[in-house]
C-alpha cells in the first residue's frame, strides 16, 4: 500500500478525455437572469453551461435568497464581474421587474446579452429591450438550440479543451494489477 498516492488527483477514465478551460475575463463567464417561476428550466440550462466548462453565476448557486443583506449589490457585482448575460425568457420573465432591471444593468455595463426563449412567443415573452436581438428558442429543437448557445458563448469567451493533467485509474490498474481499487465517497 502506497500512501504517497493520496497526493494525486484522479479525474477521468482515459487520457483521451478533455477538461474544459474558460479564458473569460470576468470572475464569472455567464450571469443567468430568469424569473423564479422558471427555476426548473433554469437548472437545466445552468447544468448544460457548467458541463461546457463555463463559470456560471446564478442566485441559487451563490445562496442569494430572500433576506440576504444587500442582495441588490450582490446582483450588481455579479453582473459586473461576468463576461456576458444569458436571459431566460418566458411570460413570467417578461413580467418580472428584476429580469428587466438585470437586462438594463447589463446593457449599461456593455455586457453581451444572449436571450433564450423558454416559453411563449415574441409578444408574450420578449421584453422591448431585447425585441430585435437574435434568440435561442428552447421550445424547438431544444438540444440543438442549447448546443448553439454554448457554441456562441464558448466562441466569445475563448473556452478551450485540453488534455487532462491528472492520473488515469484504468491505466494504473492495468500497469499494477495487484493494486486494489477503493472508491472514496
Amino acid at each position: 500500500y502506497n500512501l504517497n498516492i493520496a497526493r494525486y488527483v484522479f479525474a477521468y477514465d482515459s487520457p483521451e478525455d478533455k477538461i474544459i478551460i474558460s479564458k473569460g475575463e470576468g470572475q464569472h463567464d455567464v450571469f443567468v437572469s430568469y424569473s423564479r417561476k422558471d427555476s426548473e428550466e433554469k437548472g437545466d440550462v445552468v447544468e448544460a453551461l457548467l458541463n461546457a466548462g463555463m463559470r456560471v453565476w446564478d442566485d441559487k448557486a451563490y445562496n442569494l435568497e430572500v433576506g440576504t443583506l444587500d442582495w441588490q449589490l450582490e446582483i450588481e457585482k455579479a453582473i459586473e464581474s461576468s463576461s456576458c448575460v444569458v436571459v431566460l425568457l418566458s411570460p413570467d420573465a417578461k413580467n418580472s421587474v428584476w429580469v428587466r432591471r438585470e437586462i438594463m444593468y447589463a446593457q449599461v455595463h456593455n455586457k453581451p446579452i444572449y436571450p433564450v426563449l423558454l416559453a411563449g412567443d415574441a409578444q408574450s415573452s420578449i421584453p422591448l429591450l431585447l425585441i430585435i436581438a437574435q434568440h435561442a428558442n428552447l421550445q424547438q429543437e431544444r438540444k440543438k438550440q442549447i448546443e448553439e448557445l454554448i457554441g456562441s458563448l464558448q466562441e466569445r469567451l475563448g473556452v478551450r479543451s485540453v488534455r487532462s493533467p491528472y492520473l488515469y485509474p484504468k491505466q494504473i490498474i492495468e500497469r499494477y494489477p495487484n493494486w486494489q481499487v477503493v472508491r472514496l465517497t
